[in-house]
């Protein structure tokens, strides 16, 4: 059995929430990287630096959040978004992969976690994105003040507690 703890299901729920709503091209590349990451990394044996990197993949997507919420004034995804998706999630996934590795599962077993942690990640953040589309982008996605009083404040309350909760694990 895989075991997460609140923080790390937290930051996924919010990045789902977040980036999946707001970035949806980059949907694609974020789960189809996540999941060849974590094999990858089972595959090296790179497990233990996962605390560093998450802290500093929070900062670097805290900051993001909030030049997108101050600066963007369209939703086009650029090649720099999309970097900054590529490099959040290969530092992101490096956290997870310690959870993985904490949990001792044998040799045997890895295969067998590492798909059923996957779906279970994507499944919940289906779940959320879904309730999300639902409840703000099916009625209101189109609306011409979308942006403005709905995306940009998210985007920048996400942000904040992404940031609270980096400096509590920090500290």
């Amino acid at each position: 059995m895989v075991i997460i703890t609140r923080k790390d299901l937290e930051a996924r729920v919010l990045t789902a929430l977040e980036h999946r709503l707001m970035y949806e091209a980059a949907v694609r590349i974020f789960c189809e990287e996540y999941v060849a990451e974590l094999n990858r990394l089972r595959a090296s044996g790179v497990t233990r630096r996962a605390d560093l990197e998450r802290d500093l993949a929070c900062v670097i997507w805290d900051h993001s959040k909030l030049v997108d919420a101050i600066f963007a004034k369209r939703r086009t995804v650029t090649y720099a978004r999309v970097g900054v998706v590529f490099g959040f999630g290969l530092l992101h996934r490096l956290g997870f992969a310690s959870v993985l590795s904490d949990v001792g599962l044998h040799a045997g077993q890895f295969v067998t976690g590492l798909i059923g942690f996957n779906l279970g990640v994507e499944l919940g953040q289906l779940c959320v994105i879904a309730l999300a589309f639902l409840v703000l982008g099916l009625p209101f996605g189109r609306k011409p003040w979308y942006r403005a009083r709905i995306a940009v404040p998210a985007s920048c309350a996400i942000a904040a507690m992404g940031l609270y909760w980096t400096i509590e694990r920090v500290i």
